[in-house]
């Protein structure tokens, strides 16, 4: 399945020790560098003292800003925090920006026609956290920006090749979100009722949590034309409902949307899907959006394995050292699993079965598996903020 969002061997793992120290001092000036209880201390906005220059010009932001989706609301936070130096403005449309003579365009699957031919005015443009949301087929789109791009920090190493074989240097980064601090703020099973219609009986009783996010993306509207795919979308439902039948019986199951908007409201697809299980009250459906750092909050304060068909998910749960499973087969979750080299977790959504689903979960009391998890969310945090780092010393103000 393609990247229908669009917005329209081993792993090798940095550490800040096998990086140049003058980058280190650079990402620990930016808040972003990691060490014990940096997370605690670092501010998430405004210079060092608190407050950008009186006559700081503003830094247009460019990307999937606004639309109420908390993968893309992570990366304001992050990059809120980048450019602490001076007063930011993220905007979804161009026609909004203040400033045109330079931008940062990012992060996510952003490399696609809606938001590229905005930029056709744009003088120099930073690119940073993004992905090919098709692969090799974009690289024309990507053409249209040849020479105004002073740089692609990008987060598939297969996309930095490419680029490289068109004559295009790019720089890997892990998704830039992975620079976010992890949430201090404790979170409770309880909470999620508070943004659901219906109280599940006895949710919250089990040791144990699934955090499914499913996608509307996915949803095909039956028609002769598309009569094989929407079979195909029919067979996968029934396949993750029969996996959550399972999971709920040994498992808190709580299905949380991503995108809650006008075009995307992810609940809608979980509760086509619940529709089809026959424990369909034993599990809860979180209606309301709940922005990234409650996501984040949840993810790292419960003893939880994330399901994930969308992207960020996976991140989430990846960040926080927990066991993910993918069930996503947009490019940039494939790659990312890739990536992280975890494609025994990974799996496509035209040949996943319950049973996979199941036993991928049952993992989650691998030690050495959770082990690997936690040393790549170290090495990706550390690695995402000197990438981080370094970026912003580009961007001119």
């Amino acid at each position: 399945m393609q990247d229908t969002h669009n917005h329209s061997g081993s792993q090798a793992v940095m550490t800040e020790s096998s990086v140049n120290p003058a980058m280190r001092r650079l990402a620990m000036g930016l808040g972003l560098a990691g060490r014990a209880g940096a997370d605690k201390e670092r501010p998430r906005v405004g210079s060092p003292n608190g407050a950008a220059p009186a006559d700081a010009r503003v830094q247009t932001i460019f990307g999937y800003y606004g639309q109420k989706n908390a993968g893309d609301e992570a990366f304001r936070l992050v990059l809120q925090d980048v450019f602490n130096d001076r007063p930011v403005e993220f905007v979804g449309n161009m026609q909004n920006a203040a400033r045109t003579d330079h931008v940062v365009f990012g992060g996510g699957a952003v490399l696609n026609p809606y938001f590229v031919d905005q930029l056709k005015d744009a003088g120099a443009i930073y690119v940073v956290g993004c992905s090919l949301p098709n692969g090799g087929g974009d690289l024309a789109v990507i053409e249209k920006m040849r020479g105004r791009c002073k740089c692609f920090y990008l987060r598939s190493k297969e996309d930095v090749a490419m680029l490289e074989v068109a004559g295009l240097p790019a720089t890997y980064t892990p998704d830039i979100v992975f620079a976010a601090p992890l949430p201090d703020e404790s979170f409770s099973l309880a909470t999620f009722l508070d943004y659901s219609n219906l109280e599940p009986p006895g949710f919250g009783q089990k040791p144990h949590t699934v955090i499914a996010f499913l996608s509307d993306d996915y949803t095909v509207i039956y028609s002769e034309a598309k009569q094989q795919e929407f079979l195909r979308g029919e067979r996968f439902k029934r396949e993750l409902a029969a996996a959550f039948d399972k999971l709920a019986e040994h498992h808190n199951v709580v299905f949380v949307p991503m995108s809650v908007w006008f075009s995307a409201r992810d609940h809608i697809y979980a509760l086509d899907v619940v529709r089809r299980m026959r424990h369909r009250t034993k599990v809860c459906v979180v209606e309301r959006y709940m922005d990234p750092r409650q996501i984040m909050a949840a993810v790292n304060s419960l003893d939880a394995t994330v399901v994930s068909m969308k992207f960020h998910g996976l991140v989430f749960g990846l960040m926080s050292g927990k066991l993910v499973v993918n069930i996503g087969s947009t490019r940039k979750n494939q790659t990312m699993m890739r990536d992280a080299d975890l494609t025994g977790l990974s799996f496509r959504y035209d040949t996943v079965t319950a049973r996979s689903i199941v036993d991928a979960v049952g993992k989650r009391g691998e030690a050495r598996l959770l082990e690997k998890i936690g040393t790549l969310a170290q090495g990706w945090r550390s690695e995402a903020r000197l990438r981080l780092a370094e970026f912003r010393n580009l961007v001119p103000r």
